[in-house]
């Protein structure tokens, strides 16, 4: 079973359904699509959870209440879509997500 990894335990990861917003080509990459299950690791434990939509929109284009659900953690708080963008750019050394870039919502559930 593919893994995806969350690096922080975000209150989204509590819930039924809930999405993570990835590359516009992360699941082609991963060998992924909708209707597949992959366990979900993050720093408190895993469970398994099944894809089951995707749609690919610029950072500035996703509701704001969107990206709170996906990336608010204790402590972390989301209230600009730059908020967003810098923490997605914390994750990686070269700094190339911008309000214009293209990324994917991928909706999860539970199973």
């Amino acid at each position: 079973m593919i893994e995806i990894n969350f690096s922080h335990d975000y209150f989204k990861l509590r819930e039924q359904r809930f999405t993570t917003i990835r590359s516009k080509h992360y699941l082609k990459n991963k060998g992924l699509r909708v209707g597949d299950v992959v366990k979900i690791k993050h720093p408190s434990g895993e469970f398994p959870a099944k894809i089951v939509g995707v749609e690919v929109k610029r950072i500035c284009d996703i509701p704001l209440e969107i990206l709170k659900k996906d990336a608010e953690f204790e402590g972390f708080n989301i209230k600009t879509h730059q908020d967003f963008v810098d923490l997605l750019n914390s994750f990686i050394p070269y700094k190339s997500n911008k309000l214009t870039t293209e990324k994917a919502i991928i909706y999860l559930e539970r199973v």
